[in-house]
């Protein structure tokens, strides 16, 4: 075998819709993906999976190359914004441009909350035919003074201890399945909710680094470069906005994604990028209003760090 990659170069299962870090010590040892190595001859394949592993959809980092913001870039935004950005700062706006990218890079491939829950029906059906098989039950063949075989087998599950696994399993998929249900029947705000995210997190950041979150009225169109318009939210985000789309384009054009998803992701970024004014706008007022809800904190757990 040979040998281990540094933990910190051993990719990590981390959340799509939700701003999430965890220490190094809140991992439990390395996973195998669905197509990995079980003989572990290699840990090419591997990533590490967190104790406090929540059922949604997930991505592996290190898909996308995603380079960190440079030091010119970190000027520029702490320009836009300014206020200064202190190291923290800039590791949050790293994380919230990985996650971007590979949000919107691997749209195509991320499972829906519908395939989460049809799964855990499959789950929880399979469970209880086991149960149901499993159970003793009444045998008018087998004569008196034997143990038939359905007894037998519910003995010894029993004895081994699966018996009782079956059933939390059951109840483990049935509160799961109700979750996934509410996510699945959801219809949401619209829009791409990777982009929706992201704008989430960069209020968020703005607002740890000082920022009053003040935003200009809507009383005139224009473009994103009007000055006239512009507050310090509005052009931190607009820089960001700019950073993680290029990076998203080269992201992707560098990955192993197929050739037509390569396509849809560039235009997705340059859809993204290209976005009215006045709606990214919108966009950062309901951000900014929502850090109040509890589906906003839920998503942003260190936003008042």
């Amino acid at each position: 075998m040979p040998k281990a990659k540094l933990e910190s170069q051993i990719p990590k299962a981390s959340p799509i819709f939700r701003a999430w870090k965890a220490h190094s010590d809140e991992y439990i040892p390395t996973d195998i993906g669905e197509h990995g190595d079980v003989e572990l001859t290699s840990l090419d394949p591997a990533y590490l999976v967190p104790f406090n592993f929540r059922l949604e959809p997930k991505f592996i980092t290190g898909f996308f190359v995603v380079p960190s913001l440079t030091a010119r870039e970190k000027l520029e935004l702490e320009e836009a914004l300014g206020c200064s950005l202190r190291r923290r700062h800039v590791v949050d706006l790293n994380d919230a441009v990985g996650r971007f990218v590979a949000g919107v890079g691997l749209a195509t491939r991320i499972p829906s909350w519908k395939k989460f829950a049809s799964h855990l029906a499959a789950v929880v059906k399979r469970t209880e035919e086991l149960i149901e098989l499993t159970s003793p039950v009444a045998d008018e063949a087998v004569p008196r003074g034997i143990v038939s075989a359905s007894e037998a087998m519910n003995h010894y599950l029993r004895y081994r201890g699966f018996q009782n696994n079956l059933d939390e399993l059951k109840a483990l998929a049935q509160e799961e399945l109700k979750k996934a249900q509410v996510f699945a029947s959801k219809r949401g705000p619209k829009g791409d909710p990777s982009y929706r995210l992201f704008l989430e997190s960069l209020v968020v950041i703005a607002k740890t680094a000082g920022d009053p979150l003040s935003l200009p009225g809507h009383e005139a169109q224009g473009p994103w470069g009007a000055e006239k318009r512009s507050t310090s939210l509005s052009r931190f985000a607009n820089c960001m906005i700019e950073i993680a789309c290029e990076r998203g384009v080269r992201a992707a054009e560098r990955s192993s994604l197929k050739a037509a998803e390569k396509i849809k992701a560039r235009n997705s970024f340059g859809n993204l990028r290209g976005k009215a004014y006045d709606a990214v706008l919108g966009q950062l007022e309901t951000a900014r209003e929502a850090m109040m809800v509890d589906e906003f904190i839920d998503r942003h757990p260190d936003r008042n760090r």
